[in-house]
């Protein structure tokens, strides 16, 4: 209603069509889908600025992307597991809101929602990595929110309990 464009960036093309189409088919919103790996900070620039020149200006970046990781205790826990889990949920969030902020700045409007989890803030047994990447992403959070208080651009974190997600599919059913 309020003549917003989207574009969705995720890693996985035909999933991220899909979705695509839905919200198109519900909303009549224009909706640019980008195969888009965002560990990968050039990747993210491109995709950025593709969506600018096809979408026009960037004024609402949510960050939700996110992976669980295995579940095991930290003395166990595979070191290429962990660096995937800080790579895609916090990492993730810092390349997109670098890309973001300037144009959001120079335009003196941006609203940026980073999506965290309750874990983030409590811990869970199990998922450290997770649980410290959905903390530093509210630090983060704030600490963006702070460095942008007189320009226009306000950054807020939400961190909702556990909702059924895909991420389910890397949990066993002890742990949720």
């Amino acid at each position: 209603e309020e003549g917003v464009r989207v574009a969705l960036l995720a890693r996985t093309g035909a999933a991220l069509q899909a979705a695509a189409n839905e919200i198109h088919a519900a909303t009549g919103t224009t909706v640019l889908a980008l195969p888009t790996d965002i560990r990968d900070a050039a990747a993210v620039v491109t995709s950025v600025e593709r969506a600018r020149a096809e979408l026009g200006p960037l004024h609402i970046l949510v960050n939700n992307a996110g992976v669980n990781g295995p579940v095991a205790p930290v003395w166990e826990y595979p070191l290429d597991a962990w660096d995937r889990v800080l790579a895609v949920d916090l990492t993730g969030v810092f390349y997109c809101c670098r890309v973001a902020v300037p144009a959001m700045r120079a335009a003196g409007y941006g609203r940026i929602v980073n999506v965290s989890s309750i874990t983030g803030k409590e811990g869970s047994a199990g998922i450290a990595a997770y649980a410290s990447a959905k903390a530093g992403v509210i630090g983060f959070t704030k600490s963006l929110a702070r460095e942008l208080v007189q320009s226009g651009v306000l950054v807020n974190c939400i961190a909702p309990v556990i909702t059924e997600t895909d991420l389910f599919r890397e949990m066993t059913q002890d742990h949720i």
